[in-house]
């Protein structure tokens, strides 16, 4: 065999292997993405559940039947309310850029506060009006957190892969040369 035909033959295989690995980043990126929208869905359902708009200012509580000592809850209220309010514009910085590492910290200390607000206000101690919190909210609130875990795992499992692509020898170059960029786990 000739030098120019294993040289054809060794520049063959080298353009057909950077198609490849490079298929298999857009790939993956690609499922980030679906990932990331599935997060964003639950993330927003969150939100939505605690817009004042949907449960008034303070469910069980209206302004006129604060008694004294009462102001704490209804600050936790307005607390989780604004936790929600936070976790919205989070998610509107990070649809710009979905996987951006810095607006995916922003996004993720933004659910971690709602979820740290969430629990305060549900371990409050029932009083005579009842408990801190309507028992059908508690529940869609239970129901959603699961489901946000398990889109949360699912993201990082799928970044996890994505980031891993972008690291092994080969395949570091081209993501390199293409802008593919590791993201960070939610």
């Amino acid at each position: 065999m000739s030098a120019s035909a294993v040289m054809w033959s060794l520049l063959a295989v080298l353009v057909f292997w950077a198609i490849g690995a490079y298929n298999r980043l857009v790939r993956l990126r690609g499922r980030s993405l679906l990932a990331f929208a599935v997060v964003d869905k639950q993330f927003n359902l969150q939100a939505l559940l605690l817009a004042p708009t949907a449960v008034g200012p303070h469910p069980g509580l209206s302004a006129s039947a604060l008694l004294p000592g009462d102001e704490g809850r209804e600050n936790r209220w307005s607390g989780l309310v604004g936790a929600g309010r936070q976790l919205e514009a989070s998610l509107k910085a990070a649809r710009v850029r979905p996987l951006d590492g810095a607006s995916l910290d922003a996004l993720r200390t933004a659910h971690e506060t709602l979820v740290l607000s969430w629990s305060r206000c549900r371990e409050e101690p029932p009083d005579l009006a009842g408990s801190p919190l309507p028992e059908d909210l508690s529940m869609k609130w239970d129901q959603l957190l699961v489901q946000t875990d398990m889109a949360r795992a699912e993201f990082n499992a799928v970044v996890a892969d994505y980031n891993a692509a972008i690291g092994q020898v080969p395949a570091c170059l081209l993501a390199s040369l293409f802008g593919f960029k590791p993201t960070q786990p939610l």
